[in-house]
C-alpha cells in the first residue's frame, strides 16, 4: 500500500503532529495505532536525503521528496529503486506561493520537513515560511547549514540546522 488510510492523497490517516494526539486505526482487540510519520525532503536532488528516511525509519514513516528538476525526480526515482525503498516523488517549484499552496492542499502538512540543498536559504527569507507552511503543528524542521547565514536563519525559522558554521 501507499502509507495513505483515508484515500485522500496525502499519505496519512487524517490528523498531524509529532508527539500529538493522531487519528489511529482500529487492531485486533480495539487498540489504536498511530498512522506513519510523514516527512517531506524539499529539493531533493538525488534523493539521499529521502532515501536516509526511509531506510531509517522503514514502515514508521511515508517519505515524499520533490524538486523543481524533472532529472533529479528522474535520479530519486531510480536511487529509490536501486536501494529497495518507497518513497513517494513529487515536482514542485516552491518558488511561487500558488505551487506551495496547490502542493500542501495535495500533500501537507508533514511531521518532519528536511532540505539539505536548498542553496536559497541564506539569501530568502521567503522560503523559511514555505518551509514552515508545509510542517504541521508541532513538527520539525531540518536543514543541512554551510554558512553562518544560513544557521543564524535556521534558529529564526525554529529549525535545526546540521554542519553549521560558527
Amino acid at each position: 500500500g501507499d502509507g495513505d488510510s483515508d484515500g485522500d492523497g496525502d499519505g496519512g490517516g487524517g490528523g498531524s503532529g509529532v508527539g500529538g494526539s493522531r487519528a489511529g486505526g482500529d487492531v485486533g482487540g480495539g487498540g489504536s495505532v498511530a498512522p506513519p510519520l510523514s516527512v517531506l525532503d524539499l529539493g531533493c536532488g538525488t534523493g539521499a536525503v529521502a532515501l536516509a528516511a526511509a531506510a531509517s525509519l522503514g514502515g514508521g514513516a511515508v517519505v515524499t521528496a520533490t524538486d523543481r528538476e524533472s532529472r533529479s525526480l528522474a535520479l530519486a526515482t531510480a536511487n529509490a529503486a536501486r536501494n529497495g525503498l518507497e518513497v513517494r516523488l513529487s515536482p514542485l517549484d516552491y518558488a511561487t506561493d500558488e505551487a506551495v499552496a496547490a502542493f500542501a492542499a495535495r500533500h501537507a502538512p508533514f511531521d518532519l520537513v528536511l532540505g539539505a540543498a536548498l542553496m536559497e536559504l541564506s539569501t530568502s527569507p521567503r522560503l523559511w515560511s514555505v518551509l514552515r507552511a508545509l510542517t504541521a503543528p508541532g513538527g520539525a524542521i531540518g536543514v543541512a547549514a554551510n554558512d553562518a547565514e544560513t544557521a543564524a536563519g535556521a534558529t529564526a525559522a525554529g529549525a535545526t540546522a546540521a554542519g553549521a558554521t560558527a
